[in-house]
């Protein structure tokens, strides 16, 4: 080979890495990356025998400008870390790694606060669990990867990390997902009305007795091996319910200050686990705008001729507000807040709506005024199917409320009325495996939309 590859660091990994691509290639080594980058560069290589957060931002911010791929190995905890490979202008930097790996970590605010710490202060030049060994193998990934990229091949760290267990010498290759919000590779659209438009299209469904338009067959290729990983994923954990009387399967969506279980159940673990990943991608996006940059700050009363007034969608009674200790403030029409475009259908226009309306889990205390939930927060295999569903599970929660609040009296129905083999089998298998009585009653509103109340009694004197 004819390339040129920097590498940047000091220790026994970058001696390895350089000793064995020189007999292929020239290399530069540099000790700091802000030393410059020889403009015939074809690779930069970031190689330390600790973890240096600091220096991996700074890399960032020095290679993106120049176009030049780079990839990294460092050793953290007695763990080899060897990529992303970066590709300057393109999603999924180290950063995003590092975020994601930090994210799915059960220990994730004291790695976040060491990281901090680290950044600031520096720490050890070597990892006490960094042996001559584990180096080396690390260093055999590193050049394995290195070569790819110079003879034009597609290399492995490309969206994904190496992690190598300096003990076992057992590596392993995690999928990470590019974060939207990432300061270095993050490139989201400003919050327009034009892209809150909305234009209702077809959308055909699958089959006469379902309304989704995309097959479960289609989506299982994707959903466990984009979302679900124990080291890197968006989803970073799943467990089985083998107690439950039907399959039931639960992923976990890990948050920076606590971790959010979703489940699935269905006739199969397969079938929930996919079921329970959809439901964590749905909380997910739910929680905060992950595709456009919220941009507008503004009061009420400044913005009245094109917002929602937040108390036409209700809010807590004043005497709520008034007790001693409640989270939240009476609304204030003249105090700034948090603004997002959505699509009003019925005025056929675009409104403003306040962002933690929008998104549940904003409102709890500081200056919310009301508290917010997942109501009608719905996916789907198109903008459709999505709006569709999110239609129906607040008329769902609005025929229970209405009957609960009202008191009303709604009339039983008969499941065996159905003439649905496969709902007698379920009743069945609910009484006799958990001991549960199935009572159905027919909540459905003034809306038409058929809303059902299911009630289970459990038949035992204890539980």
């Amino acid at each position: 080979m004819s390339a040129v590859v920097m590498v940047v660091g000091e220790g026994q990994l970058a001696d390895f890495v350089s000793e064995e691509l020189s007999t292929q290639c020239q290399v530069v080594r540099q000790t700091d990356i802000q030393a410059g980058v020889p403009k015939a560069a074809d690779l930069a290589l970031v190689l330390h025998d600790a973890w240096h957060p600091s220096v991996h931002q700074k890399a960032e911010e020095v290679l993106q400008p120049s176009g030049i791929p780079w990839l990294r190995g460092f050793v953290s905890f007695g763990e080899g870390v060897v990529g992303p490979l970066v590709r300057p202008g393109t999603p999924g930097c180290s950063q995003c790694a590092d975020w994601r790996r930090l994210m799915a970590g059960f220990d994730r605010k004291e790695m976040w606060q060491l990281e901090q710490r680290l950044a600031a202060y520096g720490g050890r030049s070597r990892d006490v669990w960094a042996s001559r060994t584990g180096l080396l193998q690390v260093a055999h990934l590193v050049v394995a990867e290195a070569e790819r990229v110079l003879q034009g091949r597609r290399a492995h760290s490309e969206g994904r990390v190496f992690l190598i267990n300096l003990k076992t010498l057992k590596s392993s290759r995690h999928f990470f997902l590019p974060d939207p919000q990432c300061p270095v590779c993050g490139r989201l659209p400003d919050d327009s009305p034009t892209e809150a438009r909305i234009t209702l299209k077809p959308s055909p469904k699958i089959s006469t007795d379902s309304y989704r338009c995309r097959s479960m067959d289609d989506l299982k290729e994707v959903l466990v091996k984009d979302y679900l990983d124990y080291r890197t994923g968006l989803l970073n954990g799943k467990m089985h319910d083998l107690m439950s009387p039907f399959a039931d399967a639960s992923v976990n969506l890990p948050l920076f200050t606590a971790d959010e279980g979703s489940a699935g159940r269905t006739h199969s673990y397969a079938e929930s686990e996919l079921t329970a990943i959809l439901e964590g991608l749905e909380r997910y996006s739910g929680l905060a705008p992950r595709g456009k940059r919220t941009v507008i700050q503004d009061s009420y009363r400044n913005l009245a001729d094109q917002a929602l007034h937040p108390v036409k969608v209700g809010v807590h009674t004043k005497e709520q507000y008034a007790r001693p200790g409640f989270p939240f403030k009476p609304f204030d029409p003249d105090r700034p807040i948090d603004w997002v475009w959505g699509y009003s259908f019925l005025e056929e226009r675009p409104i403003l709506v306040p962002k933690l309306l929008a998104y549940y889990s904003l409102g709890c205390g500081g200056d919310g005024f009301v508290y917010e939930t997942s109501n009608g927060c719905a996916l789907g295999g198109s903008l459709e199917e999505a709006i569709f569903y999110g239609i129906l599970e607040v008329v769902e929660r609005d025929s229970f409320l209405m009957t609960w609040y009202a008191q009303l009296p709604i009339p039983r129905l008969d499941p065996g009325s159905a003439d649905d083999k496969e709902l007698r089998l379920m009743v069945d298998r609910l009484k006799a495996v958990a001991g549960y009585d199935l009572y159905l009653f027919n909540a459905t509103m003034e809306n038409g939309i058929p809303s059902v109340w299911a009630l289970a009694k459990n038949r035992r004197q204890k539980g």
